[in-house]
């Protein structure tokens, strides 16, 4: 397949379908929502992670990381966290989602330029897409909740308040850029060497003869 032509746009809204199925699923069981008590921590980036690598197209970012906040949305509606219904706000649930997944599509693009490995690269992604994620979720959820949030935590002196927050993302974000890396890169691996290396070969012999 060749990238811009009719099959190449079949197979990339075809895997993105695909990617943002595996989002929904993932959302709806312990493999895609881990709950940690307070909140749930997610592992549903990783689909986006792996499209980013795998069709670096900024249109499909897009469109995964709206897959991803929606997948978000509807779980929220059977919470497993106590601040999951929170995310029933598209703000906090859809918006966020989508400008993380752009944004570590251009830290890939970047990275890309830098690091010539592939496989480094995937890994790199899968933890900056959990990282964006974080960057773009908690101040949300702060935001656009911070009456309900006080009222939370009204029982906590300021200094503690911060210390709680901080633990939450801590104890979330770390997690999730570990195994978001280590899973990013292993399903990679896993496509590249199944059919993504065979069409790079098949495009490369195509450039020679021509």
């Amino acid at each position: 397949m060749k990238k811009g032509t009719k099959k190449y746009l079949f197979f990339e809204i075809a895997f993105t379908g695909i990617l943002i199925g595996l989002m929904f699923a993932f959302s709806f069981t312990v493999l895609g929502m881990i709950p940690l008590g307070v909140a749930s921590a997610t592992t549903v980036f990783i689909p986006v992670a792996i499209g980013i690598v795998c069709l670096d197209d900024f249109k499909f970012t897009g469109i995964l990381g709206l897959g991803f906040g929606l997948a978000s949305f509807f779980r929220a509606m059977a919470p497993a966290g106590a601040l999951d219904p929170f995310f029933i706000n598209p703000m906090v649930s859809i918006v966020p989602r989508i400008l993380a997944a752009l944004l570590a599509h251009l830290i890939f693009r970047l990275t890309s330029k830098v690091i010539k490995n592939r496989y480094v690269n995937a890994g790199i992604c899968g933890g900056m897409m959990a990282f964006c994620n974080t960057l773009f979720v908690i101040p949300s959820l702060i935001i656009f909740n911070y009456k309900e949030l006080g009222e939370i935590l009204s029982g906590w002196s300021m200094s503690w308040q911060h210390f709680l927050l901080t633990g939450i993302i801590l104890t979330n974000m770390i997690p999730e850029i570990l195994v978001g890396a280590v899973i990013t890169l292993i399903v990679f691996i896993a496509l590249y060497k199944s059919f993504l290396q065979r069409e790079e070969e098949v495009l490369e012999a195509n450039e020679v003869v021509e």
